[in-house]
């Protein structure tokens, strides 16, 4: 699944060099935002968790808002269950995830199939650790 990630990470850094898209990429929450981004063909990526949490994320993408940025521009950083869910529940433009890789934290809820680069969601109570057996099972090791 690596080289399946790695070659769709490709494919789009491709894309965005014929279509002169930039893509800006940063683990903590945007101080400021570098001129030349286009908030109608640009994408904003940031780390969730990394940003201190939803409400800082959501903070950020108030800020965004303002200077004319959509949350569909938006696609969280971090393969892992926080992002994956704050994406869904914010109707984001998308989630970087590696579907193999970073377990038990990364991937999708149990039972969910990537289809056509596409998953659906679960209607799940919880953050994100729930839906997945071996990531609750460790987390409430952790808290015992």
């Amino acid at each position: 699944m690596l080289a399946w990630s790695f070659l769709l990470l490709i494919r789009g850094i491709l894309a965005a060099l014929r279509q002169k898209i930039h893509l800006t990429t940063c683990p903590n929450s945007p101080d400021h935002l570098y001129g030349g981004m286009r908030p109608d063909r640009d994408w904003l990526q940031f780390d969730c968790a990394l940003s201190y949490g939803l409400c800082e994320y959501q903070r950020t993408l108030e800020a965004l808002h303002v200077a004319g940025w959509s949350p569909s521009r938006c696609i969280p950083h971090g393969g892992h269950q926080m992002s994956l869910n704050i994406a869904a529940g914010l109707g984001l433009g998308g989630n970087e995830s590696y579907p193999d890789l970073f377990q038990p934290y990364g991937g999708f809820p149990d039972g969910v199939r990537v289809e056509g680069s596409r998953i659906i969601m679960p209607e799940l109570p919880g953050i994100g650790f729930e839906g997945k057996a071996d990531l609750i099972r460790v987390m409430r090791e952790l808290a015992e």
